[in-house]
Order: C-alpha cells, then structure tokens, then sequence
C-alpha cells in the first residue's frame, strides 16, 4: 500500500484535501468517488526513509528484466508474469514495488508509466526503451536487450572494482600503519628527546613529526569522529544516483585516471545508445536519454549538443567532428555507421572494443600502483625511522 494526498471538490463546490492509503492512483479515485468527491489531483506521498532501505541492486534489476523476458516469451501476459516476480522475488524493496505496479497495471495504467514512479530505481533510458517496446508490441526481446545490458554494466563494474580493490587494501593499510605510528609509537620518545629539545638540539624533522603524533593522540576522538561522519556522508551520498554519477565523475577526472574515465563513460554510452537504437529509439531521442547517463559531465554536453544538432538535421557524425578529445577511431565508426544506417551494430562493436582496452588500461594502471604504493608505504616507516634515530645518534655523540 501507497500513501497518496489528494486535493478534490465535494458536492457544495469547497475544495478538500486529504491522504488515502491505497494501492494505486485508481483506487484512490474509486474512493473519492464512494464519498461524491471530485479529484482535482492526486499525488504519492513519498515516506522517509533509511540510509540503505530503499536501494535495490542492479543485480536484482538485471534479473527482473531477465524472469519477464522469459515469462513473456511463454506467453504468459505481463500482469500475471509482474505478480509471480513479485511473489518469488527475495528482495523486499523490490517485491513491494513490484505489487504496486502490478495493481497499477491491473487497473490499467502503463508499465512504462508505473516504472518511471521509481526513478532512483529505472533509469530513463530503460524506460524509453520499455515504452517503445510497448508500442511495437516486442517488450521480451527489449526486456533481454536490457537484461545483456544491465549485465555487461554490472561486468565493468566488477572488473573496476576487482583491480582497484588491492590497492584500496593498501591504502587502508598505509593510513592505518601511519595512524598507529603516530598515537602510540612515536610519543613514547618524547620523555627521551626532552633534554635536547630543552638545549634546542632536536632536529626540526623530529621536533614537527612529535608535535604532530601527539596532537594527533590527544584529539584521537576528535579525528575519529571527523573521519566516520565522512565516510557516512560519503555512503548515504554514494546511495543517490546524481551524487554518485558526480563523484564517480570527479574521481575519474584526476589526472592518473582521465584517460579510464573517458573510456568508461564512452563504452556506457555506446552501449545504451546502442540498445536504445536496436529497439526502435530514433537517434536524436537516444541521445536525449544517453545525456546524463555517461558519468563524464564533458560527454553529457556533448551527447545533448548532438541531440540538439541532429534533431535539426545535422548527422551524429559531422557533430563529433568537431570534439577533438573524443578518439579519431571512434568518429570515424560513428560515420561509418550513419553511411550504412548500421549505427546500432557498430556502436555495440565499438563499446566491446572500448571494454577491452578499459580492461588492459585498468591491468598495467594495476601494475603501476602496486609499486607506487608498496614504495610509498616504505617511505613512511623510513621517515617515522629517520626521525627517531637522529636525535639518538646526535645524543651519542655528544656523550663521546
């Protein structure tokens, strides 16, 4: 059951207002018209919610779109096939919606118009797709496109966060190791040093690395503190799509990772546009969808801008002529593709090669860090060393 507020005219003509529980738009009109009130509208109320209670993987997505493809292909019709999905389905999020829409379905409203209620959930694109399939009557070979599609995402996922898992471990490592040379090693030879500090004889390397570790073990609780409310904020921002499409954004503009990013967002943008075309999308329509999906802001301009140029009769490829960064290869696909009106099969050829070199530049940027990082971590303990062992060797030597 759904919450919705309505605002509706009884029979004197006052205006009235109210919230109904009920599983759809439908029945809540059913139940202003029981007590001879006239709807002006109606709208869901949306109920607050947890940090993780209203997220629903994209795994789950991808095997939804799977399990209906395969019932409709059955010939079992599309409310009864929604209704067995949401009854088997193990995610209660999803088994939820998936009642909701199917009462909504049931009363006629458009599948396509119930999945767009849960943008955080189907994204536009997928949508489109859903509502041109529906009108050329080919929703479970639409279904399966998005159910290969959803998958080849949720694979470049997996293999970006496979090869950046290591080393993520070890930059955990490296702060952890650097957090408790500071707090509980280095401030046991500050008793030590005293006395040279006192002649003002203590290196200044070791005079700023004592000052520090002792702040930093007198304000532990402090920090702790700073460093667990980002990393909450940093999850609950990670849970909402604009945020996490402008963060993934950010961090795929650094300098060591542009190149990658680029790939990434144009492999996920060949992809959908692609499937997008296969079913029936006209193209200056796909690249409206594809805008804002591709994770690189710089892209997103450009797709709208080819958008904008196409609908007014400009070709796709005489658009990204004129993008210098975007690869030759690739402009010259997109021509080709346009000339033999084989758009749709050049651009998935293109996002599978696209993956491929994702994958080798994610292998040798792999390669390359794990040095980098096992260097950085030796430099750390060599500093913390260095350090300490100065002021004993310059004591030493004063004792001699």
């Amino acid at each position: 059951m759904k919450t919705f507020t309505y605002e509706a005219i009884d029979t004197t003509g006052n205006r009235v207002q109210g919230a109904l529980d009920a599983v759809s738009r439908r029945a809540v009109t059913r139940q202003l018209s029981l007590k001879s009130l006239a709807p002006v509208s109606i709208a869901e109320q949306v109920a607050a919610s947890g940090v993780f209670s209203d997220r629903v993987p994209r795994s789950v997505i991808c095997a939804f779109y799977g399990k209906l493809a395969t019932l409709l292909k059955a010939g079992m019709p599309l409310a009864q096939s929604l209704k067995l999905i949401g009854d088997v389905a193990s995610n209660t999020r999803f088994a939820k919606i998936l009642r909701v829409i199917h009462a909504e379905v049931i009363d006629g409203r458009g599948f396509a118009e119930c999945m767009a209620d849960y943008p955080a959930m189907f994204e536009q694109a997928e949508i489109a797709i859903i509502r041109a399939s529906l009108e050329g009557a080919f929703l479970a070979d639409a279904l399966k496109e998005l159910e290969t599609l959803t998958q080849r995402q949720l694979q470049l996922r997996s293999r970006v966060l496979g090869a950046l898992s290591y080393p993520g471990f070890l930059i955990a490592v490296t702060s952890l190791m650097f957090l408790v040379l500071s707090t509980l090693f280095v401030p046991k030879f500050e008793p030590m040093f005293s006395g040279l500090r006192e002649r003002g004889q203590l290196p200044a390397l070791t005079e700023v690395m004592l000052a520090g570790s002792l702040w930093l073990r007198d304000n532990l609780l402090l920090f702790a503190g700073i460093s667990c409310s980002a990393v909450f904020g940093l999850v609950v921002g990670l849970g909402k799509p604009g945020f996490r499409r402008r963060f993934l954004a950010l961090c795929l503009s650094l300098p060591v990772l542009k190149g990658l990013g680029l790939l990434i967002s144009m492999g996920r943008f060949s992809r959908l546009l692609s499937t997008l075309l296969k079913n029936g999308i006209t193209l200056d329509k796909g690249l409206a969808l594809c805008a804002g999906a591709s994770g690189s802001p710089a892209l997103d301009d450009v797709v709208l801008d080819c958008a904008l140029q196409v609908r007014k009769g400009t070709s796709f490829a005489q658009v990204l002529r004129s993008v210098k960064w975007i690869p030759r290869e690739y402009r010259e696909l997109v021509f080709i593709g346009e000339r033999t009106n084989r758009l749709d099969e050049i651009l998935g050829g293109a996002a599978d090669s696209l993956e491929s070199q994702i994958q080798n530049r994610l292998d040798a940027l792999l390669k390359l860090l794990e040095p980098v990082l096992l260097v950085v971590m030796g430099s750390i303990v060599a500093l913390f060393v260095f350090a300490l062992i100065m002021p004993i060797l310059r004591s030493s030597s004063l004792v001699e």
